[in-house]
């Protein structure tokens, strides 16, 4: 149940852990378990790491923005390199919050 002044303010639009490899592809999961402190469980390049950054998140709506810049139709979900993908959160109204 939400409380009166929770919001759902958009959706995961895709997942992605990073492979072994420095260069190589990101991996699409539908789920993933995050770990307070070590980031993704199962993210093998990063997982544990000490780093302020344990996981990433960008909007498919900025995405969309790169590939018009770059005169594309679109990108790929996962080819950006982010952990997380949203449809219709914005994360710069989100700053200093927590969310789940």
């Amino acid at each position: 149940m939400l409380s009166d002044d929770a919001k759902i303010l958009g959706r995961v639009a895709s997942l992605h852990l990073h492979s072994a490899e420095s260069d190589g592809q990101m991996v699409n999961v539908w789920s993933m378990e995050l770990v307070a402190g070590k980031g993704i469980a199962g993210n093998k390049r990063y997982f544990g790491r000490p780093t302020r950054r344990q996981v990433t998140l960008i909007e498919r709506e900025q995405i969309a923005e790169h590939a018009t810049i770059l005169g594309l139709e679109s990108i790929a979900p996962g080819v950006v390199r982010s952990n997380i993908e949203t449809d219709g959160v914005e994360f710069s109204k989100l700053t200093g919050k927590y969310v789940r």
